[in-house]
């Protein structure tokens, strides 16, 4: 699945996002990736889990989408994945941007219910 592809995927699976204005906007999505969601195919035959590069590609598109920009990531720091997200869960993005030099510095989240089930932060540069 081509960048660009897994973008429009992830956008379908975005089922609506806040922004909070500020310094260091923060902006949050609900996500709910289907059964059919490509991604699922592969990973893994009968016990479907999303993807850590799908989760880290929705962090992305909640931060182009704040700062109403196209986004590529350039360095991530302490990048944990601490549990599985399956078929048809709900689970919220949670995104604080910061200016850092040349790039935002986005702090992140993904939740399901009250786990935390991703965390870090990851550097992005306008594409």
């Amino acid at each position: 699945m081509a960048a660009t592809s897994l973008d429009q995927a992830v956008t379908r699976c975005l089922q609506g996002y806040t922004r909070d204005p500020g310094e260091a906007p923060v902006v949050r999505g609900e996500f709910v990736f289907p059964p059919d969601f490509p991604p699922f195919a592969g990973h893994f035959p009968d016990q479907a889990v999303l993807p850590a590069v799908v989760q880290l590609a929705a962090v992305r598109l909640l931060a182009g989408k704040a700062l109403g920009q196209d986004l590529v990531p350039v360095a991530a720091h302490r990048v944990k994945f601490r549990g599985m997200i399956r078929p048809n869960e709900s689970v919220i993005v949670a995104v604080e941007l910061h200016p850092h030099e040349s790039f935002w510095r986005a702090a992140f989240t993904v939740s399901r219910e009250s786990d935390t089930v991703a965390s870090g932060r990851i550097d992005l540069a306008r594409a």
